[in-house]
């Protein structure tokens, strides 16, 4: 019965208000608490009813089974842990390619003069070189078809990388620090050992980047 489903402290206007809702609710209730088995249009009440913090209505059916899966499996019990970014970006389509938390140890080559500090590394700050993609809009340039005071170029959306800074933020201990970059590639320059006589080699083009 539905009534199985309240507290043992539901009060009288509780059970019976669920007593006349489950009259003309056509709706297996066990289905509805089951992330597999839950009418989409019923997944973003559970959303709530298990804790979801990361939601996007854009997100694709499947996506959001999982995350709610997920987070009754002990995804929310993982924030503030070392695998939580990840967990978490994975669901906004970004990567980490790099982390680092100072103080750590031989940080070469961002050692300051005359100390032990590393430059660019704040103190207790866990720093994430994370990598997605920026996808350019279709049917970007409208020429021909703008209006005065509009421009014919459509930017790219940086949606992403908001949704990537939300999940990672989601991830953390509220009382931790963290840092972000996405630049997870590079302008290539004679010190990576160019070999300018190679065909399609030349100064200006982008590598990947691994380390922060």
């Amino acid at each position: 019965m539905a009534l199985d489903y309240l507290p043992n402290n539901a009060t009288k206007f509780e059970k019976s208000l669920i007593r006349d809702l489950s009259l003309w609710i056509e709706t297996n209730i066990r289905d509805v608490v089951d992330p597999d088995r839950c009418p989409v249009e019923f997944l973003p009440f559970l959303a709530v009813h298990e804790s979801v913090d990361l939601w996007y209505n854009d997100w694709t059916e499947a996506r959001k089974r999982q995350m709610i899966k997920d987070c009754k499996s002990g995804l929310a019990e993982s924030k503030g842990t070392r695998d939580a970014a990840q967990r978490f970006l994975s669901y906004v389509d970004t990567q980490v390619v790099h982390r680092r938390t100072y103080p750590s140890r031989f940080p070469v080559g961002r050692i300051a003069a005359g100390g032990s500090t590393p430059v660019n590394f704040p103190h207790s700050t866990a720093q994430y070189l994370l990598k997605l993609d920026l996808a350019a809009p279709k049917n970007a340039v409208c020429s021909g078809r703008t209006a005065v005071g509009r421009s014919c170029v459509q930017p790219v959306s940086f949606e992403p990388l908001v949704r990537a800074n939300h999940a990672i933020t989601i991830s953390k201990a509220p009382d931790k620090a963290y840092a972000v970059t996405f630049a997870h590639r590079v302008v290539m320059t004679l010190d990576d050992g160019l070999d300018l006589g190679g065909d399609g080699v030349k100064l200006g083009l982008f590598q990947d980047r691994y380390y922060l």
